[in-house]
């Protein structure tokens, strides 16, 4: 069978997205995630916490 690019190009997109969904749900699955509170607060810690945007009179 012979593809033309472009559906090369799709099927190997489709096929790493699955991968990297797999490797999320992996990651789940093996405790190997933080909550969106806990990693706010690794990044304040590392670079600072940010400036909230001031609004403009």
């Amino acid at each position: 069978m012979i593809l033309s690019p472009e559906e090369f190009d799709r099927l190997t997109t489709q096929a790493r997205f699955v991968a990297a969904v797999q490797g999320g749900l992996g990651d789940l699955d093996a405790g190997r995630v933080v909550s969106d509170e806990a990693l706010g607060h690794r990044l304040d810690e590392r670079f600072g916490a940010l400036r909230k945007p001031t609004k403009k009179k």
